[in-house]
């Protein structure tokens, strides 16, 4: 996000556009190209009331903005066909960085939460929808670790091992009785 928004403002200064935006907001998700892009980032543009949102044909202006004008042909046919290619590609490359930045954490992966729950060997039924399958994924998250008997007891089942975990207490009044050990040494890690 920090990277988009310094450059943003390096190509408002170069090109002298006040209202290049300045934060672009994070896809929700990856498309193929072309029109889909487009789309993708009208959606977003919906969903984010994103006045900041940049289609193709921005891309294709501001890349146009760039070059310098006795060089070429401004209004040149193949110039403009160009020109709306690398457009289209900017505008999916700014889709695809979006879904990167989702992914970072399940709470918003789309495309990379196969990822996810590769990582954390878990295999979705096909009839899960995208957010049964998130919270999946954080709670294997979320079972990652506990500090009961109970957790280490099925971390080893889950090992293959059989353990009973003993757990010793200290003599108190009323409960202990004659000739039982009133202190044993690996009570003071209780």
């Amino acid at each position: 996000m920090a990277v988009r928004t310094q450059l943003g403002a390096l190509i408002s200064e170069v090109v002298g556009v006040a209202d290049y935006p300045s934060c672009l907001p994070p896809a929700p998700m990856c498309s193929t190209g072309g029109e889909q892009a487009d789309r993708a980032v009208d959606t977003r543009r919906h969903h984010h009331s994103g006045e900041n949102a940049m289609d193709s044909r921005n891309y294709a202006q501001l890349l146009s903005a760039l070059l310098p004008p006795k060089s070429y042909a401004l209004t040149g046919k193949r110039l403009g066909v160009e020109l709306q290619a690398e457009g289209k590609s900017l505008a999916q490359l700014e889709i695809c960085a979006g879904e990167v930045a989702d992914g970072i954490t399940p709470f918003l992966a789309v495309g990379l939460l196969v990822d996810w729950e590769r990582m954390l060997e878990i295999s979705p039924d096909s009839s899960m929808t995208l957010q049964q399958r998130r919270q999946q994924v954080l709670a294997r998250i979320n079972a990652t670790g506990g500090l009961s008997r109970q957790y280490f007891i099925s971390l080893a089942k889950l090992l293959g091992y059989r353990v009973i975990i003993d757990e010793p207490e200290p003599f108190r009044a009323g409960i202990g009785r004659a000739g039982e050990r009133i202190w044993v040494p690996e009570i003071i890690w209780l």
